[in-house]
C-alpha cells in the first residue's frame, strides 16, 4: 500500500550518465507518487515527463546533469549532479566485459580489525564466467 506524502517528494537517486560520442544516455531510479521528473543540463531543464531515462544528443565534456521529481505539492530538492566526461570523478559505469573483482591483499574498506596475515595469502576474487 503507498500512502500519498503532503510533501514534495524526495530527491531522486540512481543518476547514472552513459556517455559516447557526443551523446548521453541518462538514467534513474523511479519514485512512487510523483507525478514526473525533470531534467537539467548545466542548470537548464531539459526534459519533463514521467519517464526514468533521456537520450541527449548535444551532450560534450563539460556537460553536467542533474533530476528532479515533481508531485502536486511542488518540485523536490534535485539530485546529485553526474558529468558526461568519461574520466570524471562521479562518471563509473565499467565496461561490461570487465569482471568485479575484490583484491583481498589490502583494506578497502577501512573497518578496524582487518587481518592483514589471514588475508596475505588471498587470492584476488572474481565473479564466475
Amino acid at each position: 500500500m503507498v500512502v500519498p506524502r503532503a510533501d514534495v517528494p524526495e530527491r531522486p537517486e540512481g543518476l547514472r550518465v552513459m556517455a559516447k560520442d557526443g551523446c548521453c544516455l541518462i538514467r534513474w531510479g523511479r519514485l512512487a507518487g510523483i507525478s514526473g521528473y525533470k531534467l537539467y543540463r548545466n542548470g537548464e531543464c531539459i526534459s519533463e515527463g514521467p519517464a526514468n531515462w533521456y537520450f541527449d544528443a548535444e551532450a560534450d565534456d563539460n556537460t553536467v546533469y542533474h533530476i528532479t521529481a515533481v508531485n502536486g505539492y511542488g518540485e523536490g530538492p534535485a539530485s546529485l549532479p553526474r558529468d558526461a566526461r568519461p574520466d570524471g570523478p562521479a562518471y563509473f559505469d565499467p565496461e561490461p566485459e570487465v569482471r568485479f573483482q575484490r583484491n583481498t591483499y589490502v583494506n578497502h574498506h577501512g573497518f578496524g580489525g582487518f587481518d592483514y596475515v589471514y588475508n596475505e595469502n588471498r587470492k584476488i576474487l572474481t565473479y564466475p564466467e
